[in-house]
């Protein structure tokens, strides 16, 4: 035995940054299935960055088949093919999210970014609770619909031709300025919103991870 189930389900083709690679899929140690779009790159060297996510995800493997395992994601034959992104957002009429994509063919797009993300995209309860529980406290309240409406408006500013903009919101101490953050980043998941402490380098690569979407960034300074 080298490993418990593990297979390459496609292959994915980024055809405008050449970031190729293969989607992987395996089961943890309680059978859960995991999956993990691959960069190319990751098996560049010892392929020490492969085996480190296997790892994380539940693969029990066996030790000391580091290099059986790589041989074999890199040489088994697949028919699938995936067109991949390092990006989110839209992506060929596609708009295409850490945790999914939506739209026409939408099934043959992944995002499949190279390094690790801060993009933190998760769902927690339905539609109608966010609406009883979010939602309804905006009524009445300009600022609550206003920041709402931003965390909407990224995924359409391409589909109506409109550039990226910001908004700052600014005052004094327990103002609420934090809570209107949390309420807009509500729209795309619980711990959505980040503190500003990063350099300008740190923050390309958030805005990257967040692109054609929304992001928020608390206490300036």
């Amino acid at each position: 035995l080298i490993s418990p189930y593990l297979r390459v389900i496609a292959e994915t083709y980024d055809v405008s940054a050449g970031n190729n690679g293969r989607l992987l899929e395996w089961k943890d140690s309680r059978g859960r299935v995991k999956t993990w779009p691959m960069p190319a790159v990751a098996a560049a060297g010892d392929g020490v960055e492969i085996i480190k996510q296997l790892r994380s995800g539940g693969l029990n493997f066996v030790y000391g088949r580091d290099k059986e395992i790589i041989d074999y994601i890199l040489s088994s034959e697949v028919n699938g093919l995936m067109t991949c992104t390092d990006r989110t957002g839209w992506v060929n009429g596609v708009y295409v999210t850490p945790n999914g994509a939506y739209g026409e063919n939408a099934e043959s797009y992944i995002y499949q970014p190279i390094g690790t993300i801060d993009n933190k995209v998760a769902q927690a309860g339905a539609l109608a609770g966010w609406k009883a529980n979010v939602a309804r406290y905006a009524q009445n309240n300009s600022l609550l619909m206003t920041v709402i409406s931003l965390a909407f408006a990224g995924a359409l500013l391409d589909k109506v031709g409109m550039m990226g903009f910001g908004k700052h919101i600014f005052s004094g101490s327990s103002s609420g300025k934090t809570t209107c953050l949390q309420v807009a980043a509500s729209v795309w998941g619980r711990e959505f919103w980040q503190q500003w402490l990063a350099t300008s380098v740190g923050l390309e690569g958030s805005a990257h991870a967040h692109n054609d979407g929304l992001l928020c960034l608390d206490e300036i300074g």
